[in-house]
């Protein structure tokens, strides 16, 4: 008798598609998260105690779910201090990772309605295929 073959998915294969956009701003993040859920109709409530897969640092993370309960936006503090969370994206206050497949549309709009709220000074897609530790912005379940 010839033994099972296992098949095993790589976490690469089960990640959700995501697009990444870098904010920079001269607000606080609770208040550019509070014009962030009047523009988007989300409620961006802070992860109490988020576990990175790839990191042990601490740093601040909001949550927005969509009316079904998934994820739809991720919202990171990159710089805590002199410290950036992602330092590639170092001249960036803030990542925001949206969840799906977001056509180029899609994300230009998304992106307009960012630049539009006060207090954000910059706005722009960043390649996640370029950036090395991208990783540091996985968060376990």
């Amino acid at each position: 008798m010839q033994p099972k073959k296992v098949y095993r998915l790589n976490d690469d294969e089960v990640k959700k598609p995501f697009k990444l956009i870098g904010i920079s701003a001269s607000c606080k993040y609770f208040k550019l998260c509070h014009h962030l859920n009047n523009a988007f109709s989300v409620d961006f409530k802070a992860l109490p105690d988020p576990k990175f897969k790839t990191t042990k640092e601490k740093h601040t993370v909001l949550e927005a779910k969509n009316e079904l309960g998934e994820t739809e936006y991720h919202f990171f503090v990159n710089k805590e201090g002199a410290k950036a969370m992602v330092p590639e994206c170092a001249e960036f206050d803030f990542l925001l990772k949206a969840y799906g497949k977001k056509t180029a549309a899609a994300l230009k709009k998304i992106i307009g309605i960012i630049r539009e709220q006060p207090g954000v000074i910059l706005v722009s897609e960043l390649p996640a295929t370029k950036i090395k530790s991208i990783g540091k912005l996985d968060i376990q379940e």
